[in-house]
């Protein structure tokens, strides 16, 4: 409009700092508002000066008091010429030294796979537009020592602009809820991780062995559930053993304890699929149900659920752990799962025992009766008995497989181990055993 030329002279003889408050109204318009587009809104950003004041929010849709810029600052606007919005069309083949048209040269973006000289794929990708706005604005803030006029910090004054940017109630929650479900995830990961069959530190080896090799028989390793644990107990963890009733009953209370964390549980590290209700009973009740191998006993074990103050019923528990001794040579794990209506059972060997199946459905049966008086229908429930587990390799360790087959079924993990993890699950129960808590 016959002022640009006037006003580039007086723009490049300007001193560094100074402010030019007689400018034309064309580039007042032009320049006293930038547009963002970013994740279903847009914001508007004050100009230098209204920052220095530290008085005007950044919010959507407000009009400024239009503002001149410092000289030294124009090159240095925190977006790249497709992202303006003025009453001016801006050619992206102008000459960097015009400055009506003067915008920073377009930067590539490396991490991210994209060129910012494709417009449509780059304004298309929202959260990359917010994280280059917010990334050029600390490095414009740095050039243009924003902070050497105030007596606050470049962190601090990128900090305020930050703070004022307002995001929509919707925008928040999203944003919350994708934190959350971030964390969620690590943490879940670190606890499964700590799960895994990863070996131990050469300090927890150490330990275990000593505990497993080097401890009197009589001498008490820990006291917890009203049970002493002795060292003759962890010896039977020693590679080529095989594992007695105490080892055995002290994992099932841990196991028991851990339940009760997992269901407790408000930081959401443990997955919502590991929180099931189960009932542990230590290996002593099918020895009861089964009269030492004469026959089905119910009047046995017909308070072992009132002790632990709980019905067997599917309303109340998804799963029964029975640790099951056979003919004093073999352990194995029985399961009644409530939830997928079945009883199951886990041999390390591989075999079946449709005897001790038949006994835990007649166990059932006879649990809803006796407190519920309810008879039970159970014409759908099946028997199962899994081929594809992990499967020994030897006579001596099927109670650490037993063991492990009830600490990974009653997470519903996935039973991910083998015959070359059993050394490690020998040292890890011997510390687990010194600690008093199962992971």
């Amino acid at each position: 409009d016959g002022h640009e030329p006037a006003f580039s002279q007086e723009w490049e003889d300007a001193e560094e700092g100074e402010v030019l408050d007689d400018l034309p109204s064309w580039y007042r318009e032009a320049t006293a508002s930038w547009i963002l587009p970013s994740i279903d809104t847009q914001y508007e950003l004050t100009t230098l000066q209204d920052v220095r004041r530290q008085s005007l929010p950044i919010v959507p849709s407000i009009e400024y008091p239009k503002k001149p810029l410092q000289p030294s600052s124009l090159s240095s606007l925190p977006f790249e010429s497709h992202r303006w919005s003025s009453p001016y069309d801006i050619d992206d083949d102008h000459d960097n030294n015009d400055i009506h048209n003067s915008s920073p040269p377009k930067r590539r973006i490396e991490s991210s796979g994209f060129d910012e000289e494709d417009d449509d794929t780059h304004i298309s990708k929202s959260s990359l537009s917010t994280l280059s706005f917010l990334d050029d604005l600390s490095s414009r803030l740095s050039s243009l020592k924003v902070a050497d006029s105030l007596s606050l910090s470049e962190e601090e004054v990128y900090t305020k602009l930050v703070e004022r940017i307002v995001i929509t109630p919707e925008i928040k929650k999203q944003a919350s809820e994708i934190f959350d479900s971030l964390v969620s995830e690590l943490l879940k990961e670190n606890v499964q991780s700590s799960k895994s069959v990863s070996g131990l530190n050469e300090e927890s080896r150490d330990e275990a062995d000593r505990l497993m090799w080097n401890t009197d028989e009589l001498e008490v390793i820990k006291k917890k559930f009203n049970v002493d644990v002795l060292g003759k107990d962890l010896h039977t963890l020693r590679d080529g053993e095989w594992l007695n009733d105490e080892v055995i009953n002290f994992h099932i209370k841990m196991m028991q304890e851990r339940m009760q964390r997992n269901l407790d549980d408000k930081t959401n590290c443990v997955p919502e699929a590991n929180k099931l209700r189960c009932l542990f009973f230590n290996t002593f009740f099918y020895t009861k149900l089964s009269d030492n191998g004469k026959g089905y006993k119910y009047k046995a074990v017909r308070r072992w659920s009132k002790k632990q103050k709980v019905q067997v019923h599917p309303s109340v528990l998804d799963k029964v752990i029975i640790p099951v001794n056979v003919g004093n040579n073999h352990w194995t794990l029985s399961v009644i799962d409530l939830k997928r209506k079945r009883f199951e059972y886990y041999d390390s060997l591989g075999h079946s025992n449709p005897r001790c199946l038949s006994y835990l459905r007649n166990y059932l049966k006879d649990e809803i009766k006796h407190y519920r008086n309810e008879d039970a229908n159970l014409d759908d429930w099946q028997d199962h008995v899994p081929s594809n587990i992990p499967q020994q390799r030897n006579g001596c360790d099927c109670g650490v497989f037993t063991t492990k087959y009830a600490d990974y079924v009653s997470e519903d993990r996935k039973l991910d181990f083998t015959q070359e993890n059993m050394p490690y699950f020998r040292r890890r129960m011997a510390l687990e055993i010194q600690n008093g808590e199962i992971l």
